[in-house]
């Protein structure tokens, strides 16, 4: 019988005393063979070593210090890190019995691929309650992944080489690093190496004090940030980026190397003139908003046709009110 495949599992916690059990309990109940737990801890204060400490002889690697935040710790792991597949689960989640299995056997069956998306399942603070299941979106074209995101973090796991390749994470960002490594992924490496998964894979609690929900503005920020980045790095005019900038508050973002291989600045454009076109004709920009309609214009194919021309005909009346407005002053 042919050994497991490797596979890492990165567990970042900080204070997180409450759930950590669960999670780890979740995580060696699988009773997978080949598995590589690697625990980061940021120098909790509270009981979250001592239940670590229970555990310390299925722990393939633990540190507790200080760090620069999640995706620093997350880095770490990935440094000690030497599976096939890895992944990294928080300290308040959890892996859906039997995960590692379905993940082995497709690893197996799809040798060429690089991700592999499962069910997410999200479940209420105590764990009793699912209230919603989807997984990572992986649409037609790299361009429908990027605009239309769903993040499924949890449930999709990396090839071990591929996150190495692409960098590791961006540690400048405290909320969406993962959202922009998938980003890095899609310019770069396109759809073709995606598996998808019919079957779930891991639970994201939902908790009232956590960053997802507390801080829904930076999330907002940061992934608007990123796009600033697209928007700047795909020669797309000037106006536009500005309006994107409007959108973010302050940011530390620090782009490292894309490859923009699979990107294309035609859909970019026409998501941004989706964007902005009501913006700029309720603003009288008559200019920008006619320059919006042009793209849209141009791309009719691949949009709601009678939204088109809502649009298109509400931007006629306009313009032709200002006219008259003008003429009369």
């Amino acid at each position: 019988m042919s050994e497991k495949t490797k596979i890492s599992i990165i567990v970042p916690i900080f204070n997180i005393q409450t759930y950590l059990k669960e999670t780890l309990d979740s995580i060696l109940n699988q009773q997978y063979e080949n598995l590589q737990l690697i625990v980061i801890d940021g120098g909790s204060s509270d009981g979250t070593l001592e239940i670590v400490n229970t555990y310390a002889d299925q722990i393939d690697y633990c540190v507790s210090e200080k760090d620069n935040g999640q995706a620093h710790a997350i880095n770490k792991g990935l440094a000690v890190a030497d599976g096939d597949i890895v992944n990294w689960i928080n300290g308040d989640d959890l892996l859906e019995p039997g995960a590692l299995e379905i993940l082995h056997n497709a690893y197996l069956r799809n040798e060429t691929a690089e991700v592999f998306c499962g069910l997410l399942r999200i479940v209420d603070e105590k764990n009793q309650k699912v209230l919603k299941e989807y997984s990572q979106f992986v649409g037609k074209t790299v361009d429908d992944c990027i605009w239309n995101t769903q993040i499924a973090q949890p449930s999709t796991f990396y090839k071990l080489r591929t996150i190495r390749n692409l960098g590791d994470l961006n540690e400048s960002l405290n909320y969406v690093f993962d959202l922009e490594l998938y980003y890095r992924y899609l310019t770069c490496l396109g759809l073709g190496k995606i598996v998808e998964l019919d079957q779930p894979i891991a639970r994201f609690r939902m908790r009232m004090d956590a960053k997802t929900t507390v801080d829904a503005k930076c999330f907002k920020f940061e992934k608007n940030a990123i796009q600033l980045h697209l928007a700047e790095s795909n020669n797309i005019p000037l106006f536009i980026i500005e309006r994107i900038k409007k959108e973010i508050s302050e940011h530390s973002y620090r782009p490292g190397e894309w490859t923009f291989r699979y990107f294309k600045r035609s859909r970019l454009l026409l998501v941004m003139s989706e964007r902005y076109v009501l913006y700029a004709l309720k603003e009288g920009n008559f200019r920008e908003t006619w320059y919006y309609v042009f793209q849209l214009a141009k791309s009719w194919r691949s949009w709601k046709v009678l939204r088109f021309y809502g649009i298109f005909f509400r931007v006629c009346f306009h313009s032709v009110k200002a006219i008259r407005i003008s003429n009369h002053s």
